[in-house]
This record gives C-alpha cells, structure tokens and sequence, in this order.
C-alpha cells in the first residue's frame, strides 16, 4: 500500500558506509524524505530477509514493570491458572525484501524493478547500504539497517522478473 515506503541510502563506492552510520539520525531520514523528487529509475536490488529478536525482560524491569515476572505475579485477568507469571518478554522483527516488494512482521538472488529496454537511469545495490522502512503519513521508522555483503550484479545477465 501507499502507508508504508522503503528508502534506501546507498554511498559513494568510496565512502565507506561506517562513515556514513553516525550521521543517519530520524530529522536527516525525513528531511530525506520530504525532499526526495520523483523520478522513474531502473533499480536492482538484493533480496535479503532481516530477522531480529530482542529479549524485553530488563528494558520492562528498567521502566518498573517487575511484578509480572515474579512468581507471586497476579495474571488471573488473562488465565484462570493462580500459578501463572511471565518468565520471558520478547520481541521478535523480520523484514522480507523480495521481488514483491518488502514485507514487515513483528510479534538468494536478486531483484529488479524492470525488463525492459534501459530507459532510465540505473541504481545497482552492488556494495553496502542502509534500509529505512517508514510510516509515510506519521514519519515513524518502523525498521531501519543495513546489509553489508549485497550480492554483485549485472544486470545484463540475469533474467529478471519484471514487477
């Protein structure tokens, strides 16, 4: 849909993307995205798949939700099981880039936008760069990384689906 755009920053070849890291704040990201201009480009992109798991349990501690794991917790709102306290709180990100496009969920080859002649210009995603996925009507950074080993392409021998 329209609510959800994907913004890849790719550097010079010469720019390291280390260089690069310390600078990507959220104020650049949506100064980036406000002022980017629309135009047609040929892009070919890596598939990748990110996967994340973060363990809540101390983040929760640290803002004071401790009762919860202890074992004189009171769940009886979610279970009638008197015993019942949380051991674990975790969160787990994947983001899958395909030939479809990307797709988010919380709780290898390569991609390209056309087949046919090049009419516009070219984006290869041949070194590393950085993935920003963003709610385009709030400005909110739903998932951001990088991928530092994208696969070398050309384009000229690949036989790409068209999307």
């Amino acid at each position: 849909g329209d609510e959800f755009s994907m913004m890849i920053v790719l550097s010079r070849q010469e720019v390291p993307l280390a260089t690069l890291e310390p600078l990507v704040k959220a104020q650049l990201i949506e100064e980036w995205a406000t002022s980017v201009k629309k135009q047609k480009v040929e892009v070919y992109l890596p598939r990748f798949t990110i996967e994340q798991e973060i363990d809540l349990k101390n983040a929760l501690k640290g803002v004071g939700i401790t009762e919860v794991f202890s074992q004189s917790a009171d769940l009886t709102a979610m279970s009638d099981n008197k015993l019942l306290y949380l051991s674990k709180a975790v969160h787990k990100s994947i983001l899958e880039v395909n030939e479809e496009g990307s797709e988010a969920a919380a709780a290898s080859g390569m991609i390209a936008i056309s087949r046919m002649a090049v009419l516009y210009p070219q984006i290869i995603v041949d070194h590393p760069f950085f993935f920003v996925v963003r709610n385009r009507i709030t400005g909110t950074i739903i998932f951001m990384g990088r991928v530092m080993h994208p696969e070398a392409m050309n384009p000229s021998v690949h036989d790409f689906e068209e999307l």
